[in-house]
């Protein structure tokens, strides 16, 4: 039924429409080439930068979509790489910038902010400078753009080989329903054993038959990051990811450290979910079940729904008003089925609503995550809502805050309310395997 379908018609009617939009956007390209590298151009060059880079990325967003809809279909395939060709034009068009920023004077930079609006671009620009140590020159930034392409190909070729091509076949244990990525942990949390076996065994017997490949592309995205690294001059590749996001090596060493602290509590926990169990021996297939026997609610995608927009209603009304018209306008694209990308995400562009992709499947953990992928949709909405383009986007670090958030408020509600005391040891059992993850 549409109605459980995201509206990315919204943004393009269909395939064609979007490459319309890939031709315009090379016309800015190619504009932006040729643009006077000059300081007294500069507006004229941010205001076009600005123009290409919001298209590309609403193509960006609608062409992967579109695939992780169906990633069999080759029309979509094809779109997103179109797309990312045209990001690789655009990022060796821009090529020149940060160079020629990082050129320029404190005083020809004063000058620019004093000049009608442009003040609004010092922390854009100040958050460019940061990166001054590891800046190339024109040409070998150049050089680093037109290589991107190549540098994704491993992370391409594990998800088409994870979402397209490998067939794991049907659970004959479940009535010979089909096994995808998508619907796996469903099946991990079904209460007969034979069942969850079945399901881990075809999942990870599938993938070890190509283990080789999948080992191949993981080496290929760590050496590619790797040598980024050491060409930009950075200590290490962690230390390039956490530099763009402004996080400190100590705070991640600080994140890793808690982990290992209570690593004894998690082992505790494992051992009483095998003395409630009543097994000799704990698999991972059995690491999802439910502790709670007694209670097997079903929570379809309306009542999740209902219980969210009860449970966030601390929120206030306009972010009620908001999360409703998500649901009224198809953000989300609910259940799973094949060839369809597995796990969630919430994403979109600065012209796009923050859709949301689910495989729901009528689940507590499904509710819960349906809250999570709220969290980071409302998130952006009201960013953008609240910011220019070049201050809208947000970092990792501070968009889980936002989501889990949610999560916590939506489970606060629901341990106040609930009636049934299986019901809350159900609860609490979901809430205990979020810190897991």
């Amino acid at each position: 039924m549409e109605k459980y379908n995201w509206s990315l018609e919204k943004i393009y009617k269909n395939v064609d429409e979007a490459r319309a939009e890939i031709k315009l956007c090379d016309e800015y390209v190619e504009r932006l080439a040729k643009e006077e590298k000059t300081v007294k151009n500069l507006r004229n060059i941010m205001e076009l930068s600005e123009k290409a880079n919001r298209l590309a990325e609403k193509l960006y967003t609608y062409a992967y979509m579109k695939r992780d809809e169906d990633s069999r279909i080759s029309e979509f395939q094809k779109l997103a790489l179109e797309v990312n060709s045209l990001g690789t034009r655009l990022s060796s068009a821009m090529a020149f910038f940060d160079p020629f920023l990082m050129e320029l004077s404190n005083e020809e930079l004063e000058n620019f902010y004093k000049e009608g609006d442009n003040e609004k671009y010092r922390v854009h620009f100040e958050n460019i400078l940061r990166f001054k140590p590891h800046t190339l020159s024109e040409s070998e930034e150049e050089l680093l753009a037109n290589t991107s392409e190549m540098v994704g190909t491993g992370q391409n070729s594990f998800y088409m080989l994870s979402y397209a091509d490998l067939d794991y076949g049907n659970i004959e244990s479940k009535n010979g329903e089909k096994l995808t990525a998508a619907n796996f942990n469903s099946f991990l949390l079904d209460e007969n054993e034979e069942v969850r076996k079945e399901a881990f065994d075809k999942m990870y017997g599938t993938v070890s038959k190509f283990k080789n490949t999948y080992a191949t592309t993981l080496y290929s995205a760590i050496k590619n990051l790797t040598i980024l690294a050491k060409v930009k001059k950075y200590p290490s590749a962690r230390y390039m990811e956490l530099f763009q996001d402004c996080v400190p090596e100590t705070v991640y060493d600080s994140l890793i450290e808690s982990i290992e602290e209570y690593l004894p509590s998690l082992h505790k926990y494992y051992g009483l979910r095998k003395k409630a169990l009543k097994k000799d021996k704990q698999y991972l297939w059995d690491l999802y079940l439910n502790l709670e026997k007694e209670f097997d609610q079903k929570y379809s995608y309306e009542k999740a729904r209902e219980l969210i927009t009860e449970g966030l209603k601390p929120l206030g009304e306009d972010y009620i008003e908001v999360l409703n018209r998500g649901f009224e306008d198809r953000w989300v694209d609910v259940y799973p089925r094949e060839g369809k990308a597995g796990g969630a995400y919430s994403w979109g562009s600065f012209d796009t609503d923050p859709y949301i992709l689910m495989n729901y499947t009528d689940d507590l953990d499904s509710m819960f995550t349906l809250a999570h992928e709220f969290g980071h949709s409302m998130h952006s909405y009201y960013s953008k809502s609240d910011n220019d383009y070049l201050y809208a986007q947000y970092k990792i670090f501070v968009a889980e805050v936002a989501s889990t958030f949610n999560e916590l408020t939506l489970l606060d509600y629901m341990l106040k309310n609930v009636k049934d005391k299986h019901e809350k040891i159900y609860i609490l059992n979901h809430y205990i395997n979020m810190f897991i993850g």
